[in-house]
C-alpha cells in the first residue's frame, strides 16, 4: 500500500497537536509529508508556521500509505473542498484517509462517511486514533494501551454547522436522513430535491428534512449556514421497531422550509452539547438522538401518527415574514405593536399566535436570537463588549451581560476567552 509516507494536510487554522500525538505513537517511525492546496505556508491553530511539502494536485494515492485530515474552524465554514476531493479519490483507489475532529463532518458532507477504508476519530483521543491507524497501516503498532471514548459511533449522530456560498450547492445522496436547520439571516432559497422544487425565504430555524439516498441542488442567493444533523437508519430502525413499527415499511418524507418546535428545540440542544465539547457524554447524546428519531417518525414519514403538523398559530407565511423581520432587526428596538403590524394580526393575538408557532413568547424568542448573535460577535473577536451590546439591540453592556449568563452560565468575557481558547489550542 503506497510508499510507507504517511501524508498530512495542512491549512490556516488546522490543529495540529492531536495528528502529531497520534504519529508519534507508532513504532517504526514513518515518515510523514505535509500537504496543502498550495506551496503556501499554513499557520496551526497554536501560530505554527507550516510549509508544505506537496500540493493536493500533485500527490497521487499510489503515493501514500495513509492521507490525514486533521480538525480545524475551516471545517465549519464549508472550507477545505479541495482536500474533501482528493479523499475522494484515495478512498475509491483503496488508500486509507484519516479524519479528525469536523473533518469527518466535511466528507459526510459529499457522502463519504461510510467506507472501509476510512477511519475516522469519533472524538476518540489520540492514542485510540493510533491504534485504529495501526489496524490499517499494518506493522506499525500504537505504544498507549486503548482508551474507550464516551462519544462512539453508536450514538448515530454527526452534527455539523455548514455554510455554502451564493450561487449552486449540490449535496450527494447520503445513507442517513438528513435534518437541516437554518442559523441567522434570511437567505432566499430555491432547492430541487426528490423530484420537487421548493423556493422561498428560508428564516432561522426552517427546517428541511431530506430522505436517505436523496440528492439536492440548492440555489442560493446569499450566503447560507445551517445547523446539520445526519442520523443513521440503524438508530431510525431501532426507534421504528420499539415503537412497534416495520423499519422496512417506513419511509422518511421529503419536507421543505418547514417548522418544527419539538424538533427545532432538540437541534438546538444538540448544538449546544457539539459546541461545549460533548460535556454531557454519551448518555445524553444517545438520549437526543431518539428523540430526533421519533419526532421524524411520528410526524414526517409515511407511517406518521399525527395526522397534521402542530397547529401553528400564524400561516407559513406570515410566520417566516415575522421572524424574517426581527432578524434582519435584532440590532434596534423592537416593539410587540410593530410586529403584530408584520403578521397582520391584532397585539393581543399576536403572543399568542407567535408562541404555539415558535414555542415561546416573542421578547424571549427576542433575547434569545441576540444572545446567539452576540455569541458569534464575541467569537469574531473583532467589536468590543460594548460595542456588540449595541450591534445586537441591547441597551448597554451590562444589559447584554445579564442575559448571557441567564441563557449561557458565563460573563461575556469568559464566553470570548472561552471560544478563543478552544479555536487556538482544541483539536
Amino acid at each position: 500500500m503506497g510508499n510507507g509516507t504517511i501524508h498530512l494536510y495542512v491549512f490556516d487554522g488546522y490543529c495540529d497537536w492531536e495528528p502529531s500525538y497520534a504519529i508519534s505513537q507508532l513504532n517504526q517511525g514513518p515518515r510523514v509529508s505535509t500537504v496543502a492546496a498550495a506551496l503556501e505556508p499554513a499557520l496551526t491553530a497554536g501560530g505554527l508556521r507550516i510549509v508544505p511539502d506537496i500540493t493536493l494536485d500533485a500527490l497521487l494515492p499510489a503515493d501514500s500509505a495513509l492521507l490525514i485530515l486533521p480538525d480545524g474552524a475551516a471545517w465549519r465554514t464549508g472550507g477545505n473542498r479541495e482536500a474533501v476531493r482528493k479523499a475522494k479519490e484515495f478512498l475509491d483507489a483503496g488508500v486509507p484517509v484519516g479524519v479528525l475532529g469536523q473533518a469527518a463532518a466535511g466528507l459526510a458532507r459529499m457522502g463519504l462517511e461510510r467506507n472501509a477504508n476510512l477511519i475516522a476519530a469519533n472524538g476518540a483521543g489520540p492514542e485510540e486514533f493510533a491504534q485504529r491507524i495501526a489496524g490499517v497501516l499494518g506493522p506499525a503498532r500504537a505504544t498507549q494501551p486503548h482508551r474507550p471514548s464516551p462519544i462512539t459511533p453508536e450514538n448515530a449522530l454527526r452534527p455539523l454547522v455548514w455554510s455554502d456560498p451564493a450561487g449552486i450547492a449540490d449535496s450527494p445522496a447520503c445513507r442517513r436522513t438528513i435534518i437541516s436547520i437554518h442559523l441567522g439571516a434570511s437567505v432566499h432559497v430555491g432547492c430541487r430535491r426528490g423530484g420537487k422544487y421548493h423556493c422561498g425565504l428560508n428564516v432561522h430555524g426552517d427546517i428541511d428534512i431530506i430522505p436517505p439516498g436523496t440528492p439536492s441542488r440548492w440555489e442560493l442567493r446569499e450566503n447560507d449556514t445551517s445547523f446539520v444533523i445526519h442520523v443513521a437508519n440503524r438508530l431510525m430502525n431501532v426507534v421504528a421497531s420499539e415503537s412497534g413499527l416495520d423499519p422496512a415499511r417506513v419511509e422518511i418524507l421529503n419536507r421543505f422550509q418547514m417548522r418544527d418546535p419539538q424538533i427545532e428545540h432538540l437541534g438546538w440542544a444538540l448544538k449546544a452539547e457539539m459546541d461545549g465539547g460533548y460535556r454531557s457524554g454519551r448518555l445524553y447524546l444517545d438520549s437526543l438522538g431518539m428523540a430526533i428519531a421519533a419526532c421524524v417518525l411520528d410526524r414526517h414519514s409515511s407511517v406518521s401518527r399525527a395526522r397534521h403538523l402542530l397547529s401553528q398559530g400564524m400561516s407559513g407565511h406570515r410566520l417566516r415574514q415575522v421572524l424574517s423581520y426581527i432578524e434582519y432587526n435584532l440590532g434596534r428596538e423592537l416593539s410587540l405593536k410593530e410586529i403584530a403590524g408584520v403578521a397582520g394580526v391584532s397585539v393581543s393575538h399576536c403572543n399568542t399566535a407567535f408562541r404555539k408557532a415558535v414555542g415561546m413568547p416573542v421578547h424571549q424568542y427576542v433575547i434569545e436570537r441576540r444572545v446567539e448573535q452576540a455569541k458569534t460577535l464575541l467569537a469574531e473577536g473583532h467589536l468590543s463588549i460594548s460595542q456588540i451590546a449595541v450591534e445586537t439591540g441591547f441597551s448597554h453592556q451590562s444589559h447584554l451581560a445579564y442575559h448571557v449568563r441567564r441563557l449561557l452560565g458565563v460573563s461575556p468575557l469568559n464566553l470570548r476567552r472561552r471560544t478563543a481558547s478552544k479555536f487556538t489550542t482544541a483539536g
